[in-house]
């Protein structure tokens, strides 16, 4: 079995019930499912499958539903899963990857404390992206092609000079050494950007998941709210213990519980919650406090999600 075909089977080996996934890879404007278990794949214009594709690939982020009826974004669509998940795969000059699991009546099945999971799998999917959606080529594979071993007594000039030379020949060859220390430094300055972007790459998955975060709590305590008539818990610590969440999401930039000014409102219904102690003032951009950033509010979430729908 090849490597990315046994990630297939691990994310697999995570279902349970009656729990399904797929993974899924846009060309052009078309999705195609490139690995599934279970069945009903459709993703029909409009749809609550599609909706969800969409939002993770337009924010470059995974997308948790806890519970479709009650989850601001998608309360207005006829969805054929209670609870999903979805993970985009982005790689830069590629066409996404989508993983996308889904349990059709249970709510809650997919939620933070089962990202770790399906990030780590997913991780390791996109090392394996170019085996997916391309074929190696069959030079690579001759087994007629071979490094000749450079004589030990050469030094590191002559080696180099002498892989220049035509088969045969005895002509000496001169080297550019300017344009050779021009290619090393342009080299040097790649692997700089590489890391800086890594870096960057970085901070902002750590900001997604902390938005995502956000949004998980908001979720359970409407989730909380809709079970006590409309009475929201007063601390997030009724959440765990009413198990609404298994565990309290912990910022993934502090690694600490940071989500420590929830506020409620009961007319209108609101909650808001942001992400305190400016861990990711790095990416900070508008108006407001990096100190409580990100931030969200189920009231602008709701607004957020009538506009695209309108759209």
């Amino acid at each position: 079995m090849s490597a990315h075909g046994e990630i297939f089977q691990q994310m697999a080996s995570l279902l349970s019930g009656k729990q399904q996934m797929a993974i899924l890879g846009r060309r052009k404007s078309d999705w195609e499912v490139m690995f599934n278990t279970g069945t009903g794949w459709e993703f029909a214009p409009g749809s609550l499958r599609l909706r969800v594709l969409k939002e993770a690939e337009a924010k470059s982020e995974a997308i948790v539903v806890m519970d479709t009826e009650k989850d601001d974004r998608f309360v207005d669509s006829k969805p054929p899963f209670r609870s999903c998940l979805c993970i985009p795969i982005l790689i830069p000059g590629r066409l996404p990857v989508m993983v996308f699991a889904e349990e059709p009546e249970k709510i809650m099945s997919f939620n933070f404390n089962k990202m770790p999971a399906w990030e780590g799998l997913v991780n390791r999917l996109r090392d394996h992206l170019p085996e997916i959606k391309s074929v190696t080529s069959a030079a690579r594979k001759s087994p007629e092609i071979k490094k000749a071993a450079s004589p030990p007594s050469l030094s590191l000039a002559e080696r180099f000079s002498q892989a220049l030379k035509p088969d045969g020949s005895d002509e000496k060859v001169e080297i550019n050494w300017r344009a050779l220390i021009t290619v090393i430094v342009l080299l040097l300055g790649f692997f700089a950007y590489m890391v800086k972007s890594f870096l960057q790459s970085r901070e902002e998955d750590r900001l997604r998941m902390c938005s995502s975060n956000l949004a998980t709590i908001a979720t359970a305590a409407r989730m909380y709210a809709r079970d006590n008539h409309g009475r929201y818990p007063r601390t997030l610590d009724l959440l765990t213990e009413r198990k609404y969440l298994e565990n309290m999401p912990r910022c993934p930039a502090s690694g600490s519980m940071t989500y420590t000014d929830y506020v409620t409102n009961s007319k209108p219904p609101a909650v808001t919650v942001s992400c305190v102690g400016g861990h990711h003032r790095k990416l900070f951009k508008g108006s407001g406090s990096p100190e409580s950033f990100p931030f969200y509010s189920s009231i602008e979430a709701f607004e957020q999600a009538k506009k695209s729908k309108h759209k």
